[in-house]
């Protein structure tokens, strides 16, 4: 089963990092990448940019609008993402408490749906 890991932190975190500290989770990333990867669950991941700021869209009769994010109600922003195949949510909740960020933010579970053929 596919699940999607959205890493999220708050932005006071991000931006008290030192340059050490930043190499430090960048090595911590790729270890847990590697980790991953060995173990055969890794299907995507990437990290999110700040820049440009995140746009929505909606249409609404038939008009297309869209306002500039971040839109989420919550203090922490979203960082990025993996998309791991896992047994099962037991499985999902093991690999995504090593995932570097959850020491100082939050690692949000979605299982992926598969859309019908056709």
């Amino acid at each position: 089963m596919k699940f999607m890991f959205l890493i999220f932190e708050d932005p006071d975190v991000r931006g008290a990092r030192t340059e050490d500290d930043w190499q430090a989770l960048t090595r911590d990333f790729q270890a847990y990448s590697r980790d991953v990867t060995a173990a055969g669950k890794l299907i995507d991941a990437n990290p999110l940019r700040d820049d440009p700021a995140p746009v929505a869209v909606q249409c609404r009769d038939g008009d297309v609008v869209s306002v500039d994010g971040p839109f989420a109600e919550t203090r922490e922003h979203l960082g990025g993402y993996y998309i791991l195949e896992c047994k099962n949510i037991e499985d999902a909740k093991a690999w995504a408490g090593r995932i570097p960020s959850a020491q100082t933010g939050t690692i949000e579970i979605r299982p992926v749906g598969e859309l019908p053929e056709g």
